[in-house]
């Protein structure tokens, strides 16, 4: 029983505990999403349509001056 070939085990041994998670148990770690979570998330609003309202309240500020003038 050599001290050098005692600190190597044991090194091992601690090289096993902290080694990362395999891939496998992860995925069955994950929380599966069911459709009805999917369909409560809210929704980005479409860029398109945030544009228009701006485009809008142009307008109708140009419209103001207009008749102001």
């Amino acid at each position: 029983m050599d001290p050098e070939n005692l600190n190597e085990e044991s090194q091992e041994k601690t090289k096993a505990e902290t080694r990362p998670i395999p891939e496998t148990r992860r995925k069955k770690m994950r929380k599966k999403t069911t459709e009805k979570e999917i369909k409560k998330k809210k929704k980005k609003p479409n860029m398109k349509k945030r544009r228009k309202k701006t485009d809008t309240k142009e307008k109708k500020t140009q419209k103001n001056k207009a008749k102001e003038l």
